[in-house]
């Protein structure tokens, strides 16, 4: 599995081949963060790092402060009822 977190900063890959992964869209291997024990990397690559991985069928976790961020505003979205309800169709136009 393969865990890609999205910060403001930096963004951390780490996982299975993760390192590969990397190494493999940028062309050098990353820089080793001990403390927050993944690779460390720009937003850009680490977007690439996931389209690469999901073309490979990696399982992908995607973490950190901007995915909470945008999972809560999924969440926010509220349809209201006259978009749940169909539009009656005028009696002239029929199915057939």
């Amino acid at each position: 599995m393969l865990e890609v977190e999205f910060d403001d900063v930096g963004s951390l890959v780490r996982g299975h081949g993760s390192r590969e992964l990397v190494t493999e869209v940028t062309g050098r291997p990353p820089m080793w963060r001990t403390l927050a024990r993944g690779w460390s990397v720009q937003e850009h690559t680490a977007r690439d790092v996931v389209a690469l991985a999901e073309r490979r069928n990696y399982d992908i976790v995607v973490l950190g402060p901007r995915a909470t961020r945008q999972r809560r505003q999924d969440d926010r979205q509220v349809f209201s009822p006259e978009h749940l309800t169909p539009t009656p169709m005028p009696e002239s136009e029929g199915l057939w």
